[in-house]
């Protein structure tokens, strides 16, 4: 037991998920199985919101709560409780100011969340003190993989221990979650363009390897949870001024990005489209 919360055996779990199946989320249940493909993403969400184990389920357990189950168990049993007017709230809303946070699900225990939170050059833009580290060009001009795997790291404990102090508060505001919009993968192109000093240079070897550098020690190396969520951003049409297959300067929203960029990629939990 953690306070109120309390965890129980799969059996127990069952049973009662059996008992508050009642007409009514039967019928939302069926209205959901009707948009498989937002339901994938969904799963997707509240994998991540699980492995982050930032979210506080107190009352009534369920097995989604139960930490002991395997991760496709606890999302199903999570997803297939919510109605898809909760899961397109949840979908929908989340960023930055009157977008976010995500609003909570009380009948779930489940707490608000923000998914806004800048982690380029540190917990910086979070309410109160924080490390500032240079921007993402700066420390790319050390070359050095272990010295950007340090300092994503040392970010992502200051993430971890703002973000408990946040929930513990009540503060949802942005820059309170775990979802970091970091590192910029985006390839220095243009020495005019507004941006350059977010990504780390223009060499697609060096910015693939720092990338995952970051990548590895933003999120650590727990076999279960992540420290924080790394985002890597942009996939496309994100303003930068590549002249691939045509310059970006005259707007063409067509796919044509990420060819260049070869990464070891470890795993990561969300990518910024634009």
């Amino acid at each position: 037991k953690n306070g109120n919360c309390a965890v129980r055996e799969e059996t127990s779990g069952t049973r009662r998920h059996q008992e508050i199946l009642t007409e009514s989320s039967l019928e939302s249940l069926q209205q959901i199985t009707r948009v498989k493909r937002s339901r994938m993403h969904f799963r997707n969400l509240v994998l991540l919101l699980l492995s982050l184990n930032t979210v506080v389920f107190c009352g009534q357990d369920y097995p989604f709560m139960d930490p002991s189950l395997p991760w496709h168990e606890r999302v199903n049993d999570l997803v297939n409780r919510l109605t898809l007017e909760e899961m397109v709230l949840q979908m929908a809303r989340g960023g930055a100011g009157k977008n976010g946070p995500a609003p909570p699900i009380e009948r779930l225990g489940i707490k608000p969340y923000s998914w806004n939170t800048e982690c380029l050059r540190g917990d910086a833009e979070a309410p109160g003190w924080a490390t500032s580290f240079p921007q993402a060009l700066g420390l790319a001009a050390s070359f050095s993989s272990d010295l950007i795997y340090r300092v994503a790291n040392a970010t992502a404990t200051e993430v971890r221990a703002k973000h408990n102090y946040f929930t513990s508060i009540g503060n949802y505001d942005d820059h309170t979650g775990l979802s970091c919009f970091s590192p910029v993968i985006n390839i220095m192109r243009h020495p005019l363009w507004g941006r350059n000093q977010e990504t780390f240079g223009e060499d697609p070897f060096l910015s693939g390897a720092l990338s995952t550098a970051f990548v590895k020690g933003l999120q650590g190396d727990h076999p279960r949870y992540i420290k924080a969520n790394a985002g890597c951003k942009h996939f496309d049409v994100h303003g930068g001024p590549e002249n691939i297959p045509v310059s970006r300067f005259s707007f063409d929203a067509k796919p044509q990005y990420l060819q260049d960029v070869t990464l070891n990629w470890p795993l990561i939990w969300q990518i910024m489209c634009s």
